[in-house]
């Protein structure tokens, strides 16, 4: 590992100019948790990794485009599932890999393919320390996008609210 001031000389950066700008760095602000509801999400990433207790797990991330209520204003925002892979753990995640196209364990070294949009269910939490945060408790797969469609546009988010209606129409007839 080098020094500080190797590396700085090497990238061009004087090292007042580091000094000073750390010295006026603020804390990013912190966001605080979505509100509890559903929220039309695209699936923006899922992997094989280990949790900090070392468990083997499914980690899905995804990206919210639309919140409840139609609102726009936690577009962008993440929201992250953990799957536990363990045999105690297999009976709850099995079926919520299914919803991704994961059928069998073999699937799960197999990368996602096009873009997976889902209405992801989320609950806002209190830890012991007082601490709030969001927790998945369910996702379900909804209709795709066209295929090159902005996902972000407002004539998708739209689509997928038309889409729910009609699901509903169907479901009362």
């Amino acid at each position: 590992m080098g020094k500080l001031t190797d590396i700085l000389r090497a990238s061009g950066i004087k090292s007042n100019e580091l000094e000073e700008a750390w010295e006026n760095a603020d804390s990013p602000p912190t966001m605080p948790p979505l509100p509890a509801g559903s929220y039309a999400c695209r699936l923006e990433a899922a992997e094989l990794a280990q949790s900090r207790s070392g468990k083997p797990a499914y980690m899905i991330r995804f990206n919210v485009l639309e919140g409840p209520g139609d609102e726009t204003q936690f577009r962008g925002r993440k929201l992250w599932h953990d799957l536990y892979l363990t045999p105690s753990a297999a009976k709850f995640s099995k079926p919520e890999l299914r919803k991704l196209g994961i059928q069998t364990l073999a699937d799960i070294e197999k990368p996602m393919s096009g873009d997976l949009f889902f209405e992801v269910n989320v609950l806002l939490r209190e830890g012991d320390d007082g601490r709030q945060f969001n927790r998945v408790i369910g996702f379900e797969r909804i209709e795709p996008l066209e295929s090159g469609a902005d996902p972000y546009s407002p004539e998708a988010i739209e689509k997928l609210t038309a889409d729910e209606y009609e699901d509903e129409e169907e479901c009362t007839e």
